[in-house]
């Protein structure tokens, strides 16, 4: 299973929601989803601990990129 934070798109930087996916790719398209109800684009992973966690940053509406808009990790219970 994998754990996804989402980030607030505007105002604080704040955890919105939380959900959990079977795997990378449903996160990845949830993670779109979340980007595409504030206009973000560009989206990518970035990888922070050898594929046990990572964050995804995209380009905000005004041109900016690489603003963290989610997190996501490994749930503990993937590996049992």
């Amino acid at each position: 299973m994998i754990h996804v934070r989402f980030m607030a798109l505007t105002g604080k930087f704040i955890t919105v929601r939380e959900e959990k996916f079977a795997d990378r790719k449903n996160a990845l398209i949830a993670v779109e989803a979340h980007a595409a109800t504030g206009g973000y684009t560009n989206i990518k992973i970035i990888d922070d601990d050898m594929g046990l966690s990572w964050r995804y940053t995209a380009k905000t509406p005004g041109g900016r990129g690489g603003r963290n808009i989610a997190f996501g990790d490994l749930d503990e219970d993937y590996t049992k």
